[in-house]
């Protein structure tokens, strides 16, 4: 379960469930962080892998663009910690979990 800002208002919250591979990239399959890319067709891709292809994975369109709604989605996920199941009791957002993955 992903807890997601909606409105205007920081303080407005409303909890959706999505599946978590929609927040990780395609590719790698790493967590989504900013920048997003997004290709015309509407598949999303991390800056990593964008810098790597110089095409889509998914259709083959060779133009990506910046895409601000997928990074105001991507951080404003919170989800457990990667070692929830050791006891861990954080939450955080997808950016942070992706730093949290690589951290010893």
């Amino acid at each position: 379960m992903v807890s997601v800002s909606m409105g205007h208002n920081a303080d407005k919250k409303q909890v959706v469930t999505i599946g978590m591979d929609v927040l990780d990239c395609p590719v790698c399959f790493e967590p989504f962080k900013p920048p997003i890319f997004q290709c015309s067709v509407g598949h999303f891709i991390c800056s990593s892998c964008c810098n790597k292809l110089n095409k889509c994975p998914g259709c083959s369109r060779t133009s990506f663009e910046h895409c601000l709604g997928m990074e105001r989605i991507v951080e404003s996920a919170v989800v457990p910690c990667t070692y929830a199941e050791h006891g861990c009791t954080n939450k955080m957002s997808r950016p942070e979990l992706a730093l949290n993955r690589t951290s010893p």
